[in-house]
């Protein structure tokens, strides 16, 4: 970058604008040299510095009978990697611990419960904090006892404030669930909007 003065800068000064007085100037840039400059505030790091993985897998490899308005439970952590989210193995409460940007994938295998009246749909959703989340449900319509069904889904959740949890629940008609996985990875934060520092000069603010 080379840097001139007002003197030789045509760029600082117009015919309806008389030459400043000599000074560093940054052409074409003019009197509003970039950030970064000597005598300017450090700015934060962009991108993000990367961090480490924050990843945790937990299962349920028996059948579990799950009633209605009930929560599926994991008795498994498979994978556990970082402290931003943990589980109990045995429950179905999942702890994010940290504010961030979350993926969440779901699937199992259900099967209607034994007192079930045939035909009905069971469905399971995705809760954060208890309150489900849009779009992570999945359902399937049961005709006779032997009917089974896959159910899956995969969605991202925004936490602002910790501890946040997340369940998988069955809202309504009650099922058997076997083989389902529930994986949550941390894909990052949700950085703070810069402002641009005003850079003060002679001639006002810019």
């Amino acid at each position: 970058m080379i840097y001139h003065s007002f003197e030789h800068s045509y760029g600082c000064s117009s015919p309806q604008r008389p030459p400043r007085p000599p000074r560093c100037c940054c052409y074409p840039t003019c009197c509003c040299p970039p950030q970064g400059l000597p005598g300017l505030p450090p700015q934060p790091p962009f991108p993000p510095q990367p961090r480490g993985l924050s990843v945790l897998s937990t299962a349920s490899t028996t059948a579990t009978a799950v009633a209605a308005g009930g929560t599926l439970p994991f008795e498994l952590n498979s994978v556990s990697v970082g402290t931003d989210i943990s589980h109990a193995a045995g429950t179905g409460i999942v702890s994010l611990n940290t504010p961030g940007v979350y993926l969440v994938s779901f699937h199992g295998t259900a099967t209607p419960a034994a007192a079930a009246e045939l035909p009905d749909t069971v469905e399971v959703e995705l809760r954060l904090n208890g309150t489900a989340v849009p779009g992570a449900s999945a359902g399937n319509t049961f005709a006779v006892s032997t009917d089974s069904a896959s159910y899956a889904f995969t969605t991202a959740v925004t936490v602002t404030t910790v501890p946040a949890t997340l369940s998988v629940v069955v809202p309504e008609i009650g099922a058997i669930f076997d083989n389902a996985v529930l994986t949550v990875q941390k894909l990052g934060t949700v950085p703070a909007p810069v402002t641009p520092p005003l850079i003060p000069t002679p001639y006002g603010t810019y």
